[in-house]
């Protein structure tokens, strides 16, 4: 509806469009927040599973 004034992660650090965390292994939830000058508030999820000695997956919707 209207402009963003305010994003942020709750599991890492968020810097212009790229998001960095440390994780650990076994399944690590990313959560996106953002809020326009409405008020109007959406959230969106990623989830990386980490398998110690392989690479790392990641589920996106």
């Amino acid at each position: 509806d209207g402009n963003l004034v305010s994003y942020e992660v709750d599991n890492g650090t968020l810097a212009g469009n790229d998001v960095t965390f440390t994780p650990v292994a076994g399944e690590n939830v990313i959560t996106l927040t953002v809020t326009d000058e409405c008020g109007e508030v959406a959230a969106c999820q990623a989830i990386v599973n980490i398998s110690l000695n392989s690479q790392p997956t990641a589920t996106c919707p």
